[in-house]
């Protein structure tokens, strides 16, 4: 099986109606959030509604840019009610790496082809 890109580019540029600016755009703003996400993902595993609501942001955001498999994790995670904070904890982990995977697809591109 062949393995799915962190970023469908085609897709974001469907999305921006292959406006290339209106692209980079969204790139960037999504690469502006980042330090963000990556600081307060494993502060928000402690509280299981700050962890519900800033990993509900951040699946939106992925999907803005196409970062559907980071998306979709983020989707299987939300599928976990009660999880204890270890699990909380554990998932922000595995949604760091998946997002960093993304970093680095969509760094130096800008959403340019």
């Amino acid at each position: 099986m062949k393995p799915v890109p962190p970023v469908d580019f085609d897709q974001l540029h469907l999305l921006t109606l292959g406006d290339e600016e209106v692209c980079r755009q969204v790139v960037r703003s999504f690469l502006a959030r980042l330090p963000e996400y990556r600081k307060e993902l494993p502060r928000a595993a402690a509280d299981p509604q700050e962890f519900a609501f800033l990993l509900h942001r951040l699946k939106g955001a992925s999907l803005a840019v196409a970062a559907r498999p980071l998306a979709r994790r983020i989707a299987r995670i939300e599928q976990l009610p009660g999880a204890s904070a270890a699990q909380r904890r554990a998932a922000a982990g595995e949604v760091l790496l998946e997002l960093a995977a993304v970093e680095r697809a969509l760094s130096g591109k800008g959403g340019a082809r």
